[in-house]
């Protein structure tokens, strides 16, 4: 399977190594595929835009190109040709190739809404005052997802991940911090389910200087599991978790 997105950006590889694809966005589906490299655990990506509201018939005729194809390479994507294997694909994106196992970094730089396509992604805070949502887990279908979310690298004012129904999902678990102030001086911030955190907030230096992170995993119907590490100074350290 040939790609080409530019004249020096070309990329090859056999159905053998297709993985599977994924709609990505309103107007993306990304293909992905064993690393062209033979690098253990890692993988490469190709991301194509269509038309929006086609995507049932891009995966479709991906899958047939995948399952049958009569001729000895296929060309799934040429932006130079302005060639596509689907009448409703409009450009070949990123093509993305992993030389050892990487993760997939996400930087938010506005309020942003995860979704189900999001989870394994690292998401970076690169905005002081973005509140991320998290996907609803309400339908049970969510058990399982997960990401990391990092403050960095500015110093958060109003840096929020937050439940999508502040109201039934709760976060559980615990945070750890060290002082900045006195690094021998830790303390546990704790979440317990009655107490009904819904978000992990980093404000200011009392709650998270750049680097803090934690790692939230749904292991229930409105449940989140909560994990990570704060650095925190100013002699009014306080907890990241809150009710809202």
């Amino acid at each position: 399977m040939v790609f080409h997105t530019a004249v020096d950006d070309s990329y090859m590889n056999s159905t053998a190594n297709f993985k599977g694809c994924d709609i990505t966005g309103n107007t993306e589906v990304t293909m992905y595929f064993d690393n062209a490299s033979s690098q253990h655990g890692a993988f490469d990506s190709i991301a194509m835009t269509f038309t929006a509201g086609k995507e049932v018939e891009v995966i479709e005729t991906l899958a047939a190109a995948c399952a049958g194809a009569k001729n000895p390479v296929t060309i799934i994507a040429d932006d130079i040709n302005s060639t596509y294997i689907s009448e409703h694909i409009t450009a070949c994106g990123a093509i993305t190739t992993a030389n050892g196992a990487v993760e997939n970094v996400k930087n938010v730089t506005a309020d942003t809404q995860l979704y189900k396509y999001d989870s394994g992604k690292v998401i970076v805070w690169a905005d002081a005052a973005a509140t991320i949502t998290l996907p609803d887990s309400g339908g049970g279908d969510m058990v399982g997802w997960t990401a990391k979310f990092i403050s960095a690298p500015t110093q958060g004012t109003g840096q929020k991940v937050v439940t999508a129904d502040t109201s039934n999902e709760d976060l559980i678990g615990m945070i750890t911090a060290v002082d900045n102030d006195d690094s021998n001086a830790t303390k546990a911030w704790p979440s317990l389910q009655a107490t009904g955190n819904a978000s992990v907030n980093f404000n200011s230096v009392a709650q998270g200087h750049p680097g803090s992170y934690v790692v939230i995993t749904n292991v229930a119907t409105d449940v989140w599991h909560v994990s990570g590490k704060a650095i925190q100074s100013g002699g009014s350290e306080a907890t990241p978790f809150a009710t809202s």
